[in-house]
């Protein structure tokens, strides 16, 4: 499966020394199908994608229950 992005985006944040932020400031960018694709970009990323599809797919776990996460932010959650 390949991913296509319409309207990616950047975004620069400036910290204190406390991590809290100062300012920021950032704004999608408009890609087209015109936008012409650097190839040798492309043949890392698909290089690099095979050992994370094979980690990423690995099951670490199973469950009987419906974990819902919709309270996660107000207390304790599956």
């Amino acid at each position: 499966m390949r991913l296509t992005l319409k309207y990616p985006g950047y975004i620069d944040v400036t910290y204190d020394a406390e991590g809290k932020i100062l300012e920021y400031h950032g704004g999608p960018i408009h890609i087209t199908n015109e936008t012409e694709q650097n190839a040798t970009l492309q043949a890392q990323i698909d290089e690099w994608r095979v050992p994370f599809e094979e980690f990423s797919s690995e099951v670490i776990g199973t469950t009987e229950v419906e974990l819902d996460q919709t309270t996660c932010q107000e207390q304790e959650c599956q």
